[in-house]
């Protein structure tokens, strides 16, 4: 009987640091954006605004739900403006990424003013569409996440 109690001890004991040990495995720069992971980049602004992203384009993409895109309207703007402001990372210090970020910025904050008004379900999903293919082309020049075969 002892022999028992002291192997279940030792196998919830190596059970619990086993799965100690997967969480911690887990790399830390890794989100999930839908169905997708993506590695997180060296710019931090820029990986703030893909969140926000993420949480309004795919719902619309997905399921025509432009709710979120509603909601977080003003919270993509801002984003949109502090990842403008902030200096970008040597592999993503072009003046055609600069350039493409204040446009995806001044994109964000029109999409924000297209809410205020009270624009159709359509119009939003096509201005968060374009949105997300500028953001896609900055990511990429930045190297992000590899595309190849992967409809996103």
């Amino acid at each position: 009987m002892r022999r028992l109690v002291v192997a279940g001890a030792a196998l919830v004991l190596s059970a619990s640091v086993l799965s100690a040990q997967s969480t911690s495995a887990k790399p830390p720069m890794k989100h999930d954006m839908g169905k997708m992971d993506h590695m997180a980049s060296s710019w931090k602004e820029m990986d703030e605004f893909h969140k926000l992203l993420g949480a309004t384009f795919h719902p619309v993409k997905e399921k025509k739900n432009t709710k979120p895109l509603r909601e977080k309207a003003d919270a993509l703007a801002a984003a949109a403006r502090a990842w403008t402001a902030s200096t970008a990372p040597a592999s993503c210090a072009t003046a055609e990424v600069k350039s493409t970020v204040a446009a995806i910025s001044t994109d964000a904050l029109a999409i924000g003013n297209q809410v205020l008004a009270q624009a159709s379900d359509d119009e939003l999903s096509k201005a968060i569409t374009t949105l997300h293919d500028k953001f896609e082309g900055v990511e990429k020049k930045c190297g992000g996440h590899d595309m190849k075969g992967m409809k996103h």
